[in-house]
Parts: C-alpha cells; structure tokens; sequence
C-alpha cells in the first residue's frame, strides 16, 4: 500500500487512503524509565492491530521539573512497557518553559508498542499519528 500525503502536521484526513485513523497517544506517567504509550480514547497501552501500522508524524514534550534535561527515546517493540524492538526516535529537551513540537515519520509495526523512555527530568510526552493498512 502506498504511504499517505501528509501535508503540514495539522491535518485532519490523510491523501490517498480510504482507511485511516488518527491517532492520539500520551504518556501517562511522568518520571524516568519506559513506558507503552496510552492510547487518547481507550486510556490502554497502544498496540498497532494486525494487518495495519502506525506512522506518527508530531511529538510533543512538555517539562514538568524545573531543571537540567531529559532525553526521551522511542521504541517501535513487539513487548509492552520494554526497551527492546527499534529506536526510532530519539532526542534531548533542555529545560524550557514551552512545550517542543517536533515534526517527524515514526512507523510502527502491527502488532508492535510504541514505548518512550525518559532518562533525566520528569516530561510529558503526547504524539499524533495516523493508522493504516499495512
């Protein structure tokens, strides 16, 4: 199947696919370690279904401390809560006052977490993406 048209990372219904789904997803504890990341409307770790995959296309990361940095690295894993499986993404937040908004390609397997692991000062982590047909 053919990737998306994504113009832009505010959109609302991706070119070319009769299929898709936009996805939110969240971090839903602050502090060091890997975590799956939530799912916006179930609230439970998720989990790309068979047969289709992932592409996130944003992150944004927010301090909830007030010092130093973190580095938050993203997994594409067939285990919850691990890190294990790909790194597909990885980064450092310095400390500021705003959240950081990154535009990116993330893809996600089926049947694969999306984990995020944070070493240093506590962040909240939300992504958007879209899910389909793999």
């Amino acid at each position: 199947m053919a990737d998306p048209i994504i113009i832009g990372s505010e959109i609302k219904q991706p070119f070319g696919q009769d299929n898709a789904k936009m996805v939110g997803l969240y971090r839903a504890a602050v502090g060091t370690g890997v975590v799956s990341m939530k799912d916006s409307k179930t609230g439970n770790d998720y989990q790309c279904p068979v047969g289709r995959r992932l592409i996130v296309f944003r992150i944004s990361a927010f301090y909830v401390e007030t010092t130093s940095y973190s580095t938050h690295i993203i997994y594409n894993s067939n285990t919850a809560n691990s890190a294990t499986g790909t790194t597909v993404y990885r980064n450092v937040i310095a400390n500021v006052q705003t959240a950081v908004n990154n535009d990116c390609w993330l893809e996600f397997d089926a049947g694969n977490y999306v984990n995020a692991q944070e070493n240093g000062n506590s962040c909240g982590i939300t992504m958007v993406g879209i899910e389909i047909d793999a």
